[in-house]
């Protein structure tokens, strides 16, 4: 019996001394101020307070700053390296679905650079709802280019916006035509110019942005190209 009289003693004096019982088992942090209460520290209860157990959180690193534009290598075949950074005038002159621009014509031609438009372009050629009002569609390879024609193949004055001939470039440029469409995608030969657009319509042309018409005409024509400025040392894109 004396001898668990002298543990319990111990155990006593060990309690008084040093952290707290609580505080050992995590459930009250160094800094709370008494009584000292056997609950849940406010840490453990709201994870938005910070941890003083925790151990430091390294510094957040700044974002890396965007690569500097590189001009076409005259080497290698003309190699072109763009960034992310250089496409994104491109990009923002194709537009978005809340705010993308659309060009109708009878006749249109499409002319794009293949490397670029060939994974953001689309072609849609879906048929009517009435058996007769269909698109039909050809593929032809001309050197190093690819050629698409679509052809609406109902009767005049039966076109709709949903089954004529269409080419989406990107998610906000839409291309019709009521009777033929013409795509071409070519082969950059000009690393000094790697990409490149031209939409010409022709006969009751129409231009627009969402449901607004802002051009009429016989022809009406879009393009862009991306250029290197030697003066500026970065990749420019020109649209009109």
């Amino acid at each position: 019996m004396r001898r668990l009289g002298l543990c319990a003693t111990a155990l006593l004096l060990a309690a008084c001394t040093g952290p707290l019982p609580s505080q050992r088992l995590g459930l009250a942090p160094l800094t709370d101020p008494g009584p000292y209460r056997l609950r849940l520290a406010p840490y453990k209860i709201d994870p938005s307070l910070p941890d003083p157990y925790a151990a430091p959180r390294p510094a957040a690193q700044p974002a890396p700053a965007a690569a500097p534009s590189r001009p076409p290598s005259r080497r290698g075949g003309g190699v072109v390296a763009l960034s992310a950074q250089d496409l994104a005038p491109i990009h923002a002159w194709l537009g978005t679905p809340d705010n993308g621009q659309w060009i109708l014509g009878d006749v249109v031609d499409v002319v794009v650079s293949k490397e670029f438009f060939a994974s953001t372009l689309t072609v849609n050629t879906i048929s009517g709802f009435m058996r007769e009002v269909t698109v039909r569609r050809e593929d032809r390879i001309v050197g190093n280019d690819e050629l698409i024609t679509l052809t609406y193949m109902g009767q005049p004055g039966t076109e709709h916006a949903i089954t004529a001939p269409r080419v989406q470039l990107g998610p906000g440029l839409m291309v019709s035509a009521r009777r033929v469409l013409r795509l071409r995608m070519v082969k950059t030969e000009d690393p000094a110019r790697p990409v490149r657009a031209r939409i010409v319509a022709q006969g009751r042309s129409r231009r627009g942005h969402g449901d607004k018409v802002v051009q009429r005409g016989e022809v009406l024509q879009i393009r862009g190209e991306l250029a290197w400025d030697p003066r500026s040392r970065r990749w420019v894109w020109s649209a009109s």
